[in-house]
This record gives structure tokens, sequence and C-alpha cells, in this order.
């Protein structure tokens, strides 16, 4: 073999060497911002272009090229739910990805919702806790699917989101923590007539 061809492979290789820990190393590296939340807006994009667009126009990524190239080796990329999702713009492309995706198994956030807290107040805190985005949680709560899903005899669900301390993941879809949070009164309130059944079929008597 010539010389110049034997170089010409090496040059190759190195080049694609290169490549290849470019990649590696984009997907793994902090995002392009300082861990400022982004509240995105996904409305299902109709390609991996598309979709890649979004997270670099957003500032979620330094390249929307590479974020095409890995959301296409990720696959299922179309699957991601529609709607905002509640995100920082300094997780790395893995991370960012697991998230829109809301994969289970990474870390949680404990919350506290003290009683008194409104609809607006758990919001807020949620949203402060990069649990999920305010308007989106809002939402959940004024569904009026959800609320007949739930037998909730409400227009929306306040007065029945249990004030408690809740283990939630990061950008956690919203109508969950509503289900989750509408279930526990239900359960507590449950728990509470059990005990106190002597009572309760006594107010019920008088009250009706």
């Amino acid at each position: 073999m010539p010389r110049y061809a034997s170089y010409a492979m090496l040059v190759c290789a190195l080049g694609l060497v290169i490549a290849i820990l470019g990649f590696v190393g984009f997907v793994f590296s902090p995002g392009p911002g300082e861990g400022t939340a982004i509240d995105l807006d996904w409305n299902g994009p109709a390609t991996v272009g598309e979709a890649a667009d979004t997270l670099a126009e957003a500032g979620l990524v330094r390249s929307a090229w590479m974020a095409s190239l890995y959301l296409l080796m990720e696959g299922n990329w179309d699957r991601i739910d529609s709607g905002a999702h509640l995100l920082q713009d300094d997780m790395s492309p893995r991370t960012l990805v697991r998230r829109l995706r809301r994969v289970r198994g990474g870390v949680e956030v404990r919350v506290t919702i003290p009683e008194g807290f409104d609809k607006f107040d758990i919001a807020d805190r949620l949203h402060e806790a990069g649990v999920c985005s305010r308007r989106a949680l809002l939402a959940a709560a004024e569904n009026a699917i959800l609320m007949a899903e739930l037998h909730v005899p409400a227009k929306d669900a306040e007065g029945y989101l249990f004030p408690a301390t809740y283990s939630f993941s990061r950008n956690q879809s919203p109508t969950s923590i509503v289900r989750r949070m509408v279930n526990e009164t239900v359960q507590r309130h449950a728990d509470l007539f059990d005990r106190h059944a002597g009572a309760a079929a006594a107010l019920k008597k008088d009250l009706g």
C-alpha cells in the first residue's frame, strides 16, 4: 500500500475518533446556561430536526445538529408528551432528553405543601422546586375531564389538593401530580370516616 494511502487512512481514523469524542462530550457536558428554569412548550414537532431546533431556540442545547443526532440515537423522541415541560438550561443533553421523556428513576425532590395553600400557591412552589410548570399545574387542576375521572364534584381541584410532604420527579407530569394529591385527600378522608364512623353517621343524620 502506498505511503500516502496509509497516511490518509490514519487521518480519517483520527478524524473519526475526534468526532466521536466530540459527540460524547456534547451528550454528557452541561448545557449552555447557568441553571435558569425554562418553561418549554413541546408541540409535537413533526421531524427530529424540528425537535432539535426547538431545544436550541430555547437555549437548552449548544448545537441543534448534534441534538438531532442524539435524539435519533436515543429513539422515541416523537413520544415526548406535548405541553409544558419545566427544564433547566444547564442540563446535559442526556439529562435533558430523560427529563423530556419523564424517565423514572431520576433524582426526586421533596416538596412540602402547607395547610392553607391554594392551587396558585401550590403551582408556585412546584415551579420553584423544578417539579412542574406553574401554568401546566393550574391547567391540570382545572381540567374538567380529569376532575370527572377523579370524581371531584367541582369545576377544579381547589380544596382537594392535600397538604403534605411529597416526593416528586423533576418535570413530572402535571396530571399525575394533581391525581396523586386528590387521591391523597380521598384516602385521608376515607381513613378519617372509618376511624370515626359513629360520629360521621351522627353528623350525616343531623346535617344531612
